[in-house]
C-alpha cells in the first residue's frame, strides 16, 4: 500500500501536458492564463473627469471671477472645444476634458445663475479631479499575467482596457459515475433500504468551482452496465471520478470494470484515512479516480488529490497539497499507522480540528475551511504543535 506522496507522484506524472486555446475573456471564466496580457491600450484612454462638475483653467478659479459656461459634455461627447480663459465646460463623470481646461470643480462647490458659473470652493491645486491618461496601466504593460485565473474582475479588468482574445489552457471534460443500487432519483419516494445520492452532485458542483462542466450517471451494481457506461464515457470525457465499489464487498466491481474497460490500473489503496480504497487509473488519453462510496471519504479524496490534479491540468500549479502551515488549537491523536486528513477551521489561534470526522459525515466538511494533515509518524499532536494544512 502506497503513501499520499506516493500516490500524487503517479497522478502527477500521469497528468497530461496542458495544451493552450484562444478565447474572448468572458468565454474563458475560470480559466488560467497561458501568457501575459499585454495592454492594447492607456487606461483610463485620455484625460478625464472624477467627478460630476465643471471644468475649468485653475488661473481663472484663483481670479474669484465668474466664468461663462461655454459648453455642455457628458460621457461620449467626441467634440471637445476649446476653453479659453474666462470660460467653463459642464461635465460629468468619465467625460473627456476639453483642450485648455486643466481642473474640474465638483458641481456641489458651484452655483450657476443663466450661463455663469461662480465657484464657491476652491480645489486644492491644478489636476484636481482628473483621471490621467495611461494612470492605471499605460499601452503595452502586462496587464494580467501568465498563470492567472480569470475569475469576475480579471475578465472585467481585461474588458475595461480593450482586451478581446486571450491564451488559456484548455480545461478537460469529465462525466462522474455514481455507482450502487442503493441510491434513489429525486422525486423518487425514500424506501426503506434506499438513500438519497448525494456523491455526484457534490463532485459536480466541485467540479464547477474549477470551471470544468461535467455529466454525472447512476449505475447499479452490474459489472456489464458498469463496463459498458466507463466504456461509453471514456470515448468523449478526458477524466473520469467513480464513486463507490472500490473496496473488497462482494459487490465492488469498479477495478474490474476499469480494467475490462481498457484501463491500466496505477495504484489502488493509500496508506491514509478517511478514503483508502483510493484508486486511479488510465487509458490512452482519459484517467479516472475509483473514489470510495462514503460521502467525507469522496469529497476528502478529491480536495487532496482530484484536485491538485487539475491544478496542474489546467496550467494554475504543478501537483502539490503541502500548501501552508498552522499551529493547532487542540490536540490531535492518530494511532492508526496512516496519514489521516482532518477537516478544520482557521482562527486567530491557528486551525481548529473539527467534531464529526467519520467517513459518512459532511456536516464538518460544509463548516470546514481547511483539511490538517496528521502524518503516522506523529501519533499525538498537542495544542499548539505546527501542522501541515491544505486550504479549502
Amino acid at each position: 500500500m502506497i503513501s499520499p506522496q506516493e500516490a500524487l507522484e503517479y497522478i502527477r506524472k500521469a497528468t497530461p501536458a496542458t495544451a493552450a486555446e484562444h478565447k474572448s475573456p468572458g468565454e474563458a471564466h475560470l480559466q488560467t492564463l497561458a501568457e501575459d496580457v499585454a495592454a492594447p491600450h492607456h487606461h483610463p484612454f485620455f484625460d478625464q473627469s472624477a467627478m460630476d462638475g465643471y471644468a475649468a483653467r485653475f488661473e481663472d478659479l484663483v481670479s474669484g471671477q465668474a466664468l461663462r459656461i461655454a459648453a455642455h459634455l457628458p460621457a461620449g461627447s467626441t467634440t471637445l472645444p476649446t476653453i479659453q480663459p474666462g470660460e467653463a465646460a459642464r461635465i460629468f463623470t468619465g467625460s473627456a476634458i476639453p483642450p485648455g481646461a486643466d481642473t474640474v470643480i465638483m458641481q456641489e462647490h458651484c452655483s450657476t445663475e443663466n450661463d455663469l458659473l461662480v465657484v464657491e470652493r476652491l480645489p486644492e491645486k491644478p489636476g484636481t479631479h482628473i483621471r490621467r491618461c495611461g494612470e492605471q496601466i499605460a499601452r503595452g504593460e502586462v496587464a494580467l499575467p501568465k498563470g492567472k485565473v480569470l475569475n469576475s474582475s480579471a475578465i472585467g479588468f481585461l474588458a475595461s482596457i480593450g482586451v478581446q482574445r486571450v491564451s488559456v489552457w484548455k480545461r478537460p471534460t469529465a462525466a462522474i459515475i455514481t455507482t450502487g443500487s442503493e441510491f434513489i432519483r429525486p422525486g423518487e419516494e425514500l424506501m426503506p433500504g434506499k438513500i438519497f445520492e448525494s456523491n455526484g452532485i457534490m463532485l459536480q458542483t466541485a467540479l464547477q468551482e474549477q470551471g470544468i462542466a461535467s455529466e454525472r450517471h447512476i449505475c447499479e451494481d452490474d459489472p456489464e452496465k458498469l463496463t459498458a457506461l466507463i466504456n461509453q464515457l471514456a470515448e468523449k470525457t478526458d477524466l473520469l471520478l467513480l464513486t463507490g465499489g472500490v473496496s473488497v464487498g462482494d459487490h465492488d466491481h469498479t477495478p474490474s470494470a476499469l480494467s475490462s474497460a481498457g484501463f491500466n490500473i496505477l495504484f489502488h489503496k493509500v496508506n491514509q484515512k478517511p478514503g483508502k480504497p483510493l484508486l486511479f487509473a488510465t487509458r490512452k488519453d482519459c484517467m479516472a479516480f475509483g473514489l470510495p462510496g462514503n460521502p467525507r471519504s469522496v469529497l476528502m479524496c478529491y480536495h487532496v488529490y482530484v484536485k491538485a490534479m487539475l491544478g496542474q491540468w489546467t496550467g494554475q500549479q504543478e501537483i502539490s497539497w503541502f500548501s501552508g502551515r498552522l499551529r493547532l488549537t487542540d490536540e490531535l491523536i492518530n494511532r492508526s499507522g496512516k496519514t489521516v486528513f482532518v477537516t478544520g477551521k482557521r482562527t486567530d489561534q491557528g486551525v481548529e480540528p473539527l467534531r464529526g470526522q467519520n467517513s459518512h459525515m459532511l456536516q464538518s466538511f460544509a463548516r470546514a475551511d481547511t483539511i490538517i494533515v496528521h502524518p503516522p509518524e506523529a501519533p499525538q499532536l498537542s495544542a499548539g504543535s505546527t501542522v501541515t494544512v491544505i486550504p479549502l
